[in-house]
């Protein structure tokens, strides 16, 4: 909040809190014996099924850690049925992880929060090249599985891109978060698609 501030001076921006609202939803279904992740996370031959096809060393939360007088991030992962990360360790019971997230300990990781957001709850994730590639083998991963909704697998849209910009007519660039936020765009109607991705091209390692 206080960067937004200087960076928008005079602004109110709303925003939210990711990481925030997968806590909050966490500590909600991980009460419901039935839910999906409660399975995932309590059930042992489900979670060894689902981290042997993702990988056993799959990040599934973060914690801050004081460590050489230092507060720093480490991942968090199962270990010995155990969460555990490099100088953390919490014992895997509904009781003790809700806790945790309570307090603000626990912190979900990439996995569970776009398990979650997509394959789960169906909502479109926008953002970078490098998401739209996890997103993409994350679904054909649960597809394999069999273990979450097929359905809502099957129909999530993976590919929804944010990332680079265009210019417009005018010679202003544009973002596709402008145009997620109502920006009118005006852009040349002959326009080629190699014109329309050549500020891309830059980021993508081609010279232009």
């Amino acid at each position: 909040a206080a960067q937004l501030r200087k960076i928008m001076p005079g602004k109110s921006v709303l925003y939210f809190d990711l990481n925030e609202v997968i806590r909050t939803y966490l500590i909600l279904v991980l009460k419901n014996s039935q839910h999906p992740l409660f399975r995932f996370l309590f059930e042992p031959t489900i979670r060894k099924t689902v981290l042997d096809e993702f990988s056993p060393e799959t990040p599934l939360f973060t914690v801050e850690v004081h460590h050489k007088n230092k507060i720093r991030q480490e991942t968090v992962v199962f270990k010995d049925d155990m969460l555990q990360s490099q100088n953390f360790q919490l014992e895997v019971s509904p009781e003790k992880i809700i806790k945790a997230l309570e307090s603000g300990t626990l912190c979900p990781g990439l996995f569970i929060t776009f398990t979650t957001l997509c394959f789960i709850n169906a909502l479109i994730c926008f953002g970078s090249f490098e998401q739209v590639e996890y997103l993409a083998e994350f679904r054909r991963k649960w597809l394999k599985l069999g273990f979450l909704e097929q359905e809502i697998v099957r129909a999530v849209n993976t590919s929804a891109l944010t990332s680079g910009r265009c210019i417009e007519e005018s010679g202003v660039a544009v973002n596709p978060l402008d145009l997620l936020l109502g920006f009118r765009w005006s852009f040349m109607e002959n326009q080629t698609v190699g014109e329309l991705m050549r500020p891309l091209l830059p980021r993508l390692g081609i010279e232009v």
